[in-house]
């Protein structure tokens, strides 16, 4: 399945979970997510947010594996971890143990889950503190009058 297929499989699922808040009463937002390509604004390479067996978060590298890739950036409940320990570790180091996330991309239901929770209205202006990949600040940018949005951390920026 292509990423747009992806992103309309990771749609249906957040909106199946039908608990009243995601999509519901906010159509803009149903077509933002389905019109932003989130993997855009997600790195090569990200850890997983859950250790395996042995107890180290393993990297997700997309030249690598680019359909397993793909694939966690469409699961619904699946946050992606950018930094650890403030950048110390790298991901092309590898798998690690250390769990002092430091940053992440939110997982889809959550990040659309906020927006609905904000009722966004044409023309608001808003500022979002903390940038990291952009992709909410994409999304933001769909409804929105006027965004502007920082960033502190010159790596997450970069």
């Amino acid at each position: 399945m292509d990423a747009a297929g992806l992103r309309a499989r990771c749609a249906a699922d957040i909106e199946a979970r039908g608990d009243g808040a995601y999509f519901s009463g906010q159509p803009w937002l149903r077509e933002a997510f389905l019109a932003v390509p989130r993997e855009e604004f997600v790195p090569e390479r990200v850890w997983w947010a859950h250790p395996r067996t042995d107890g180290l978060y393993h990297v997700i590298d997309r030249a690598d594996r680019p359909r397993a890739w793909l694939k966690a950036v469409y699961l619904p409940l699946a946050a992606l971890i950018t930094q650890i320990a403030d950048g110390r570790i790298r991901p092309e180091d590898g798998p690690t143990a250390r769990a002092d996330f430091t940053s992440s991309l939110s997982c889809p239901a959550v990040v659309v889950d906020m927006l609905h929770h904000l009722d966004l209205r044409p023309g608001d202006r808003v500022l979002e503190v903390g940038t990291g990949s952009g992709y909410n600040t994409a999304l933001l940018t769909r409804r929105a009058g006027r965004v502007v949005s920082v960033e502190i951390d010159p790596r997450l920026a970069a």
